[in-house]
Protein backbone atom coordinates (compact mmCIF):
# COMPACT_ATOMS: atom_id res chain seq x y z
CA UNK A 1 0.00 0.00 0.00
CA UNK A 2 1.59 3.21 -1.36
CA UNK A 3 1.64 6.33 1.10
CA UNK A 4 1.02 10.18 -0.37
CA UNK A 5 3.16 12.79 1.36
CA UNK A 6 2.78 16.10 0.62
CA UNK A 7 5.41 19.03 1.66
CA UNK A 8 4.85 22.12 2.35
CA UNK A 9 6.62 23.82 -0.61
CA UNK A 10 3.78 21.77 -2.62
CA UNK A 11 5.73 18.47 -3.36
CA UNK A 12 3.63 15.66 -3.69
CA UNK A 13 5.69 12.02 -3.37
CA UNK A 14 4.64 8.65 -2.62
CA UNK A 15 6.41 5.44 -0.79
CA UNK A 16 5.55 2.36 0.17
CA UNK A 17 3.69 1.63 3.84
CA UNK A 18 6.96 -0.30 4.45
CA UNK A 19 8.63 3.33 4.91
CA UNK A 20 6.77 4.15 8.01
CA UNK A 21 8.19 6.28 11.26
CA UNK A 22 11.33 6.91 8.63
CA UNK A 23 12.36 10.38 8.09
CA UNK A 24 14.04 11.70 4.68
CA UNK A 25 14.13 15.38 2.95
CA UNK A 26 12.00 16.75 0.39
CA UNK A 27 13.97 16.48 -3.18
CA UNK A 28 12.77 20.14 -3.70
CA UNK A 29 12.85 22.35 -0.81
CA UNK A 30 15.45 20.18 1.33
CA UNK A 31 12.80 20.14 4.35
CA UNK A 32 13.20 17.11 6.58
CA UNK A 33 9.69 14.94 6.06
CA UNK A 34 8.52 11.93 8.29
CA UNK A 35 6.74 9.13 6.79
CA UNK A 36 3.48 8.50 8.40
CA UNK A 37 2.62 5.51 9.98
CA UNK A 38 -0.61 5.57 8.10
CA UNK A 39 -2.17 5.99 4.85
CA UNK A 40 -5.01 8.68 5.96
CA UNK A 41 -2.04 10.99 7.36
CA UNK A 42 -2.75 14.12 4.67
CA UNK A 43 0.59 16.04 5.25
CA UNK A 44 3.73 15.23 6.10
CA UNK A 45 4.93 16.46 9.59
CA UNK A 46 8.22 18.53 10.34
CA UNK A 47 10.56 16.78 12.76
CA UNK A 48 10.79 19.19 15.90
CA UNK A 49 13.74 17.76 17.36
CA UNK A 50 17.09 17.07 15.38
CA UNK A 51 16.73 14.21 13.80
CA UNK A 52 19.71 10.87 13.27
CA UNK A 53 20.51 10.50 9.76
CA UNK A 54 18.32 8.22 8.03
CA UNK A 55 18.52 6.81 5.06
CA UNK A 56 16.10 8.58 2.41
CA UNK A 57 12.98 6.94 1.38
CA UNK A 58 12.49 4.88 -1.73
CA UNK A 59 10.72 7.11 -3.88
CA UNK A 60 8.43 5.25 -6.36
CA UNK A 61 6.79 7.82 -8.48
CA UNK A 62 8.77 11.10 -9.61
CA UNK A 63 6.89 14.27 -7.86
CA UNK A 64 4.20 16.24 -9.59
CA UNK A 65 5.26 19.38 -10.53
CA UNK A 66 2.93 22.62 -8.91
CA UNK A 67 0.76 23.94 -11.29
CA UNK A 68 1.66 27.21 -12.56
CA UNK A 69 0.18 29.99 -10.85
CA UNK A 70 -2.42 32.34 -12.77
CA UNK A 71 -1.19 35.29 -15.27
CA UNK A 72 -2.94 37.88 -12.70
CA UNK A 73 -1.31 36.11 -9.69
CA UNK A 74 1.97 36.45 -8.78
CA UNK A 75 3.94 32.83 -8.05
CA UNK A 76 4.21 32.25 -3.99
CA UNK A 77 7.62 32.09 -3.13
CA UNK A 78 9.23 28.26 -2.02
CA UNK A 79 9.75 27.54 1.20
CA UNK A 80 13.29 27.54 2.60
CA UNK A 81 14.47 24.23 3.20
CA UNK A 82 14.94 23.98 7.08
CA UNK A 83 18.57 22.65 8.21
CA UNK A 84 19.08 20.33 11.30
CA UNK A 85 21.81 21.16 13.50
CA UNK A 86 23.20 17.52 13.72
CA UNK A 87 23.78 17.32 10.03
CA UNK A 88 26.85 19.53 8.31
CA UNK A 89 25.83 21.75 6.11
CA UNK A 90 25.64 21.53 2.06
CA UNK A 91 28.88 22.13 0.54
CA UNK A 92 29.59 25.19 -1.86
CA UNK A 93 29.14 24.59 -5.56
CA UNK A 94 32.13 24.37 -7.44
CA UNK A 95 32.84 27.11 -9.83
CA UNK A 96 33.08 26.52 -13.65
CA UNK A 97 36.78 27.13 -14.19
CA UNK A 98 37.03 30.33 -16.43
CA UNK A 99 39.28 29.72 -19.09
CA UNK A 100 42.09 32.77 -19.72
CA UNK A 101 43.00 33.54 -22.96
CA UNK A 102 47.03 32.20 -23.48
CA UNK A 103 49.85 34.97 -23.10
CA UNK A 104 51.06 36.81 -25.96
CA UNK A 105 53.88 35.60 -27.94
CA UNK A 106 57.37 37.32 -27.48
CA UNK A 107 57.49 38.79 -31.25
CA UNK A 108 60.27 41.27 -31.20
CA UNK A 109 61.81 43.72 -33.99
CA UNK A 110 65.13 42.24 -35.05
CA UNK A 111 65.71 45.04 -37.72
CA UNK A 112 63.66 47.95 -39.41
CA UNK A 113 65.15 50.22 -42.60
CA UNK A 114 63.62 52.16 -45.28
CA UNK A 115 63.08 50.61 -48.26
CA UNK A 116 61.13 52.98 -50.37
CA UNK A 117 61.07 56.47 -50.14
CA UNK A 118 56.62 56.43 -50.70
CA UNK A 119 54.37 53.66 -49.56
CA UNK A 120 55.41 50.46 -50.32
CA UNK A 121 52.47 48.29 -52.38
CA UNK A 122 53.52 44.77 -52.79
CA UNK A 123 56.21 42.47 -51.85
CA UNK A 124 56.92 39.26 -51.89
CA UNK A 125 59.41 36.51 -50.87
CA UNK A 126 61.03 34.31 -53.09
CA UNK A 127 60.49 30.47 -52.68
CA UNK A 128 63.48 30.12 -50.44
CA UNK A 129 63.21 33.10 -48.58
CA UNK A 130 66.73 34.83 -49.02
CA UNK A 131 65.12 37.30 -50.84
CA UNK A 132 62.31 39.87 -50.71
CA UNK A 133 61.25 41.62 -53.68
CA UNK A 134 59.32 45.04 -52.66
CA UNK A 135 57.69 47.59 -54.60
CA UNK A 136 56.67 51.42 -53.48
CA UNK A 137 54.26 54.23 -55.02
CA UNK A 138 57.66 55.54 -55.85
CA UNK A 139 57.66 53.32 -58.85
CA UNK A 140 61.36 51.10 -57.90
CA UNK A 141 61.40 47.66 -57.27
CA UNK A 142 63.98 45.91 -55.49
CA UNK A 143 65.19 42.74 -54.20
CA UNK A 144 66.44 42.37 -50.82
CA UNK A 145 69.02 40.12 -49.12
CA UNK A 146 67.05 39.14 -46.00
CA UNK A 147 70.65 38.14 -44.26
CA UNK A 148 71.63 41.61 -44.35
CA UNK A 149 69.14 44.19 -45.45
CA UNK A 150 70.83 44.74 -48.69
CA UNK A 151 69.25 45.51 -51.80
CA UNK A 152 71.06 43.41 -54.26
CA UNK A 153 68.53 44.59 -56.89
CA UNK A 154 67.34 47.91 -57.63
CA UNK A 155 65.41 48.45 -60.89
CA UNK A 156 64.73 51.58 -63.03
CA UNK A 157 61.60 52.96 -61.97
CA UNK A 158 58.60 52.42 -63.84
CA UNK A 159 56.16 55.30 -64.73
CA UNK A 160 53.40 54.22 -62.53
CA UNK A 161 53.50 52.41 -59.20
CA UNK A 162 53.39 48.47 -59.33
CA UNK A 163 50.50 47.03 -56.99
CA UNK A 164 51.79 43.60 -57.53
CA UNK A 165 54.61 40.82 -57.40
CA UNK A 166 55.40 37.18 -57.87
CA UNK A 167 58.30 35.02 -58.64
CA UNK A 168 58.19 31.66 -60.39
CA UNK A 169 58.39 28.71 -58.36
CA UNK A 170 61.96 28.12 -59.31
CA UNK A 171 62.96 31.92 -58.12
CA UNK A 172 64.47 32.88 -61.71
CA UNK A 173 61.51 35.10 -62.98
CA UNK A 174 59.76 37.82 -61.21
CA UNK A 175 56.75 39.54 -62.56
CA UNK A 176 54.97 42.73 -61.51
CA UNK A 177 51.25 43.95 -62.32
CA UNK A 178 51.01 48.36 -62.56
CA UNK A 179 48.10 50.59 -61.68
CA UNK A 180 47.84 52.04 -65.29
CA UNK A 181 44.80 50.96 -66.92
CA UNK A 182 44.87 50.15 -70.69
CA UNK A 183 43.15 52.28 -71.94
CA UNK A 184 40.29 52.60 -74.28
CA UNK A 185 39.33 53.17 -78.09
CA UNK A 186 42.47 54.22 -80.44
CA UNK A 187 44.58 54.92 -77.81
CA UNK A 188 47.39 52.52 -77.87
CA UNK A 189 47.61 51.39 -74.05
CA UNK A 190 50.69 51.20 -72.15
CA UNK A 191 52.33 48.13 -70.92
CA UNK A 192 51.22 47.25 -67.36
CA UNK A 193 52.62 43.98 -66.74
CA UNK A 194 56.56 43.05 -66.88
CA UNK A 195 58.48 40.14 -66.75
CA UNK A 196 62.05 39.92 -65.86
CA UNK A 197 64.80 36.74 -66.04
CA UNK A 198 66.46 37.66 -62.82
CA UNK A 199 69.36 35.21 -63.70
CA UNK A 200 70.22 37.05 -66.90
CA UNK A 201 69.19 40.08 -65.35
CA UNK A 202 67.19 41.05 -68.41
CA UNK A 203 63.21 41.79 -69.42
CA UNK A 204 61.46 38.94 -70.98
CA UNK A 205 57.96 40.73 -71.83
CA UNK A 206 56.15 44.09 -71.09
CA UNK A 207 52.20 44.23 -72.75
CA UNK A 208 49.22 45.46 -71.86
CA UNK A 209 46.58 43.24 -69.89
CA UNK A 210 42.99 43.21 -69.31
CA UNK A 211 40.45 46.13 -70.54
CA UNK A 212 41.12 47.99 -67.17
CA UNK A 213 44.22 47.40 -64.12
CA UNK A 214 45.68 44.30 -63.61
CA UNK A 215 45.47 43.76 -59.76
CA UNK A 216 47.54 40.39 -59.40
CA UNK A 217 49.75 38.51 -61.41
CA UNK A 218 51.49 34.94 -60.16
CA UNK A 219 53.65 32.77 -62.12
CA UNK A 220 53.95 28.81 -62.46
CA UNK A 221 56.44 26.86 -61.63
CA UNK A 222 58.97 26.97 -63.78
CA UNK A 223 57.91 30.91 -64.94
CA UNK A 224 56.66 29.38 -68.45
CA UNK A 225 52.83 30.22 -67.71
CA UNK A 226 51.59 33.90 -66.78
CA UNK A 227 48.34 34.41 -64.86
CA UNK A 228 47.33 37.75 -64.60
CA UNK A 229 43.90 38.99 -62.88
CA UNK A 230 41.79 41.88 -62.97
CA UNK A 231 38.76 43.60 -63.91
CA UNK A 232 35.83 42.91 -66.20
CA UNK A 233 34.21 46.32 -66.58
CA UNK A 234 31.06 44.31 -66.32
CA UNK A 235 31.77 42.88 -70.27
CA UNK A 236 30.44 39.70 -69.84
CA UNK A 237 33.35 38.30 -72.97
CA UNK A 238 35.93 40.05 -70.63
CA UNK A 239 37.98 37.24 -68.92
CA UNK A 240 38.93 38.51 -65.32
CA UNK A 241 42.04 35.80 -65.00
CA UNK A 242 44.06 35.27 -68.37
CA UNK A 243 46.76 32.84 -68.88
CA UNK A 244 49.83 33.72 -71.19
CA UNK A 245 52.72 32.14 -72.48
CA UNK A 246 55.89 33.76 -71.08
CA UNK A 247 58.07 32.41 -74.22
CA UNK A 248 56.04 34.23 -77.20
CA UNK A 249 53.89 36.75 -74.96
CA UNK A 250 50.75 34.94 -76.53
CA UNK A 251 47.39 34.63 -74.74
CA UNK A 252 46.59 30.75 -73.62
CA UNK A 253 43.20 30.87 -72.09
CA UNK A 254 41.19 33.31 -70.63
CA UNK A 255 38.37 32.92 -68.09
CA UNK A 256 35.61 34.22 -65.84
CA UNK A 257 36.75 33.50 -61.80
CA UNK A 258 33.35 35.42 -61.17
CA UNK A 259 30.39 36.86 -63.18
CA UNK A 260 30.58 40.50 -62.10
CA UNK A 261 33.72 41.05 -59.94
CA UNK A 262 37.62 41.84 -60.20
CA UNK A 263 40.17 39.45 -59.03
CA UNK A 264 42.08 40.66 -56.12
CA UNK A 265 44.48 37.77 -55.22
CA UNK A 266 45.94 35.11 -57.32
CA UNK A 267 48.52 32.70 -55.67
CA UNK A 268 50.36 29.53 -56.93
CA UNK A 269 49.03 26.26 -54.93
CA UNK A 270 52.19 24.81 -53.01
CA UNK A 271 52.41 21.77 -55.38
CA UNK A 272 52.47 23.80 -58.18
CA UNK A 273 49.85 22.49 -60.14
CA UNK A 274 47.02 25.28 -59.87
CA UNK A 275 46.39 29.21 -58.72
CA UNK A 276 43.89 30.53 -56.87
CA UNK A 277 42.07 33.76 -57.30
CA UNK A 278 40.36 35.65 -55.04
CA UNK A 279 37.47 38.00 -56.19
CA UNK A 280 34.09 39.38 -54.85
CA UNK A 281 32.55 36.64 -52.82
CA UNK A 282 34.26 33.42 -54.35
CA UNK A 283 38.03 32.04 -54.25
CA UNK A 284 38.42 29.99 -57.52
CA UNK A 285 41.43 27.55 -58.28
CA UNK A 286 42.46 27.28 -61.65
CA UNK A 287 44.48 24.36 -63.14
CA UNK A 288 47.98 25.57 -64.48
CA UNK A 289 47.95 22.90 -67.98
CA UNK A 290 44.56 23.01 -68.94
CA UNK A 291 42.87 26.34 -67.28
CA UNK A 292 40.07 24.85 -65.95
CA UNK A 293 38.01 25.28 -63.00
CA UNK A 294 38.97 23.10 -60.38
CA UNK A 295 37.48 24.36 -56.98
CA UNK A 296 35.16 26.75 -55.92
CA UNK A 297 35.14 28.43 -52.30
CA UNK A 298 32.20 30.74 -51.65
CA UNK A 299 32.06 33.26 -48.68
CA UNK A 300 28.66 32.63 -47.79
CA UNK A 301 28.19 36.26 -46.89
CA UNK A 302 28.04 39.75 -48.70
CA UNK A 303 31.98 40.58 -47.41
CA UNK A 304 34.13 40.59 -50.61
CA UNK A 305 37.68 38.93 -50.23
CA UNK A 306 40.77 41.21 -50.55
CA UNK A 307 43.54 38.81 -50.25
CA UNK A 308 44.15 34.83 -50.12
CA UNK A 309 46.48 33.17 -48.82
CA UNK A 310 47.43 29.05 -48.91
CA UNK A 311 49.13 26.91 -45.86
CA UNK A 312 52.36 24.73 -47.07
CA UNK A 313 50.29 21.40 -47.55
CA UNK A 314 47.71 23.31 -49.63
CA UNK A 315 45.26 21.70 -47.04
CA UNK A 316 43.82 25.25 -45.70
CA UNK A 317 43.04 28.39 -47.76
CA UNK A 318 42.42 31.57 -45.55
CA UNK A 319 40.77 34.87 -47.33
CA UNK A 320 40.93 38.35 -46.10
CA UNK A 321 37.62 40.04 -45.68
CA UNK A 322 36.16 43.03 -43.87
CA UNK A 323 37.24 42.64 -40.73
CA UNK A 324 38.24 39.02 -40.59
CA UNK A 325 39.93 36.23 -41.90
CA UNK A 326 38.08 32.75 -42.92
CA UNK A 327 39.94 29.50 -42.75
CA UNK A 328 38.33 26.50 -44.55
CA UNK A 329 39.85 22.78 -45.32
CA UNK A 330 39.97 21.98 -48.76
CA UNK A 331 39.91 18.05 -48.07
CA UNK A 332 36.27 18.56 -46.71
CA UNK A 333 35.18 21.88 -47.88
CA UNK A 334 33.94 23.08 -44.54
CA UNK A 335 34.65 26.52 -42.63
CA UNK A 336 37.27 26.13 -39.94
CA UNK A 337 36.73 29.02 -38.31
CA UNK A 338 36.72 33.10 -38.66
CA UNK A 339 39.56 35.22 -36.95
CA UNK A 340 38.25 38.29 -36.02
CA UNK A 341 39.11 41.62 -34.37
CA UNK A 342 40.29 43.79 -37.12
CA UNK A 343 39.29 47.38 -37.72
CA UNK A 344 38.97 47.66 -41.20
CA UNK A 345 39.37 45.38 -44.41
CA UNK A 346 42.16 42.39 -44.01
CA UNK A 347 44.08 43.35 -47.25
CA UNK A 348 47.30 41.18 -46.86
CA UNK A 349 47.22 37.57 -44.98
CA UNK A 350 50.35 35.35 -44.91
CA UNK A 351 50.80 31.55 -43.34
CA UNK A 352 54.17 30.91 -42.15
CA UNK A 353 56.59 27.81 -43.39
CA UNK A 354 55.48 24.82 -40.96
CA UNK A 355 52.17 25.93 -41.61
CA UNK A 356 51.69 26.61 -37.51
CA UNK A 357 50.95 30.31 -37.64
CA UNK A 358 48.72 32.48 -39.59
CA UNK A 359 49.13 36.47 -39.89
CA UNK A 360 47.26 39.03 -41.47
CA UNK A 361 46.73 43.27 -41.34
CA UNK A 362 43.91 45.52 -41.98
CA UNK A 363 44.14 48.91 -43.30
CA UNK A 364 41.68 51.59 -42.89
CA UNK A 365 41.36 54.14 -45.49
CA UNK A 366 42.21 56.79 -43.52
CA UNK A 367 46.39 57.81 -43.81
CA UNK A 368 46.63 57.83 -40.27
CA UNK A 369 44.17 55.04 -38.76
CA UNK A 370 46.87 52.46 -37.19
CA UNK A 371 46.62 49.32 -39.70
CA UNK A 372 46.25 45.83 -37.04
CA UNK A 373 48.87 43.58 -37.43
CA UNK A 374 47.53 39.86 -35.81
CA UNK A 375 49.36 37.05 -35.27
CA UNK A 376 47.37 33.83 -35.12
CA UNK A 377 47.50 29.89 -34.50
CA UNK A 378 46.63 27.71 -37.35
CA UNK A 379 45.15 24.81 -35.50
CA UNK A 380 43.29 26.53 -32.67
CA UNK A 381 42.64 29.89 -34.09
CA UNK A 382 43.72 31.23 -30.96
CA UNK A 383 45.39 34.94 -31.05
CA UNK A 384 49.19 34.89 -30.81
CA UNK A 385 50.18 38.14 -30.63
CA UNK A 386 49.30 42.13 -31.90
CA UNK A 387 52.01 43.74 -33.24
CA UNK A 388 52.54 47.22 -33.30
CA UNK A 389 54.27 49.18 -35.94
CA UNK A 390 57.51 50.75 -34.06
CA UNK A 391 57.26 54.10 -36.31
CA UNK A 392 53.76 54.41 -35.66
CA UNK A 393 53.60 54.21 -39.25
CA UNK A 394 50.42 52.26 -40.88
CA UNK A 395 51.22 48.68 -41.58
CA UNK A 396 50.08 47.69 -45.33
CA UNK A 397 51.57 44.58 -46.33
CA UNK A 398 52.67 41.49 -44.08
CA UNK A 399 54.43 38.24 -44.87
CA UNK A 400 56.08 34.74 -43.51
CA UNK A 401 59.18 34.01 -44.37
CA UNK A 402 58.56 30.39 -46.18
CA UNK A 403 61.59 28.96 -44.08
CA UNK A 404 61.67 30.24 -40.93
CA UNK A 405 59.73 31.88 -38.42
CA UNK A 406 59.85 35.31 -39.48
CA UNK A 407 57.43 37.94 -40.10
CA UNK A 408 57.85 41.01 -42.28
CA UNK A 409 55.95 44.52 -41.72
CA UNK A 410 55.51 47.21 -44.58
CA UNK A 411 54.59 50.33 -44.03
CA UNK A 412 52.93 53.56 -46.18
CA UNK A 413 56.14 55.00 -45.36
CA UNK A 414 58.11 53.20 -47.07
CA UNK A 415 59.68 51.17 -43.89
CA UNK A 416 60.07 47.62 -43.38
CA UNK A 417 60.30 45.83 -40.18
CA UNK A 418 61.55 42.17 -39.61
CA UNK A 419 59.96 40.79 -36.64
CA UNK A 420 61.11 36.74 -34.85
CA UNK A 421 59.60 35.08 -31.93
CA UNK A 422 61.93 35.19 -28.94
CA UNK A 423 61.60 31.31 -27.72
CA UNK A 424 63.03 29.99 -24.61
Amino acid sequence: MSILIICECGAQLRTSEANAGQKGRCPKCGAMLVCPSTATAPELSVADEPPAMPEAPAVTEPPAAPEPPADDEPPAAAAEPLSSPTEPPAPARRAHPVLEAPPPEPWTVLRSWQAHSRAITAMVFNPDGRYLATAGADGVIKIWDMASAAAVVTMDPLPHAPVTLAFSGDGHRLATGISRPRGSGDQVPEPNVLVWDLAKKQQLMAFAAHRDSVNAVALNADGSVLVTGGDCLDEPDSPTVSFWDVATGEPLAGVRAADTSEVRELARTPDGTRVAAACWQTITFWDLTTFDLKVTVNSGSWDQFRCLTLSPDGRLVAGGCYEYIRVWDLTTSHTLGHLTGYNADVTSVSFCGDGAHLVGVSTPEGQWDPGMVKVWDAATHAECATLDSPTGAKVVKVGFSPKRKLIVTADNEGAICLWGLMED
